[in-house]
């Protein structure tokens, strides 16, 4: 056939050079087809079957160690599996060993740049599948959490994520924070992408030599476009999860003058109206701090908002423990002018 020499002296080429139709290549093929395929440094699994909801710290915290798992599995399975395949197949590539000190290595280093452009492939798409997983699980609660009035059981989905409530005078505040819960989210990130740097190539496996160390397999970086795309979708999750908590805290307008000292300034102006206070009058105001603290102390503890559950029982608590204070403050008054 005319193109029968072509085609040979291509494969010759392809298999010298390129090293696409080695065995040992096809070999690592499906050494990451059978074992680690399906690995992922965090999956929707992994968080859906985790001790939901979490902190903040401790959802960055479990990321974290899901990625360390998963890296050590690779650092201490994957490449030794890969270095012994290829040990298993040295008459595919031994010829391309210099047999002399003043032979060129380039033939075997061109051979293991090839290995690993394979191997950091693998790795790039390990990456790239961690990303869509943990993107994916942010976007079950891509509908957010708006509402004109909140409803109990409104949103049903187990939340991610616990913020707390506290008094910060003249304040409610979320802690932590919407800026914290936005770094936490980028720290995520950080870990998977970091998980898959400096792992070593094969060489380093097989060849002991110092100056080997420096030889690493290439993944992604945090600054690639397809990275930002998968912050991006986790990022409108975010948004559309913040207006929730901040309208739920409108359920606490009726008690801000405990927060901003005029409920305390108000029994002060009382008590001084003493030729005025009958005894019915201390009542009225004693009956209704009892019924204000008795009112917050019956109000949801754990409040669920798709992304986020909200922490309350410090905040009522808090604000219960301000009425009180005020009630005894009236009886005490009534008890040391009645004697």
């Amino acid at each position: 056939m005319p193109w029968h020499e072509l085609y040979l002296s291509s494969e010759e080429w392809l298999f010298t050079n390129l090293h696409t139709v080695n065995k040992v290549n096809s070999n690592l093929q499906n050494l990451w087809h059978d074992h680690f395929m399906h690995t992922r440094f965090i999956s929707r699994h992994d968080l859906n079957n985790a001790k939901l909801p979490m902190y903040p710290d401790e959802f960055e915290k479990f990321v974290k160690q899901k990625c360390l798992e998963q890296r050590e599995l690779l650092a201490k399975s994957w490449i030794p599996s890969c270095a012994k395949a290829i040990i298993d197949l040295k008459e595919q590539w031994g010829h391309l060993v210099p047999m002399t000190d003043e032979e060129s290595l380039d033939l075997p280093m061109k051979f293991f740049a090839c290995l690993a452009i394979e191997m950091s492939n693998q790795l790039r798409n390990l990456v790239v599948d961690s990303l869509e997983e943990f993107a994916l699980f942010f976007e079950q609660y891509k509908d957010g959490n708006f509402f004109s009035e909140y409803v109990d059981l409104q949103f049903v989905r187990k939340p991610a994520i616990i913020i707390k409530l506290y008094i910060d005078d003249p304040k409610i505040e979320f802690q932590p924070g919407f800026r914290q819960i936005e770094q936490m989210i980028m720290n995520c990130f950080s870990f998977i992408i970091k998980s898959a740097e400096e792992l070593p190539r094969v060489e380093v496996e097989l060849f002991p030599f110092p100056e080997y160390k420096k030889y690493i397999l290439r993944a992604i970086r945090l600054d690639e476009d397809l990275v930002g795309r998968s912050i991006k979708r986790v990022m409108d999750v975010y948004e559309a999860n913040k207006i929730g908590p901040t309208r739920y805290l409108d359920v606490y307008k009726k008690y801000a003058d405990f927060l901003n000292n005029k409920a305390d300034q108000d029994v002060t102006a009382f008590l001084k109206n003493e030729a005025t206070n009958q005894l019915e009058d201390f009542e009225f105001q004693i009956n209704k701090h009892t019924q204000i603290r008795n009112e917050i102390l019956r109000m949801i503890l754990t409040v669920p908002l798709n992304l986020y559950s909200l922490e309350c029982n410090n905040l009522h608590d808090n604000l219960a423990d301000r009425v009180l204070k005020l009630k005894d403050r009236l009886v005490q008054y009534c008890i040391d002018h009645n004697r």
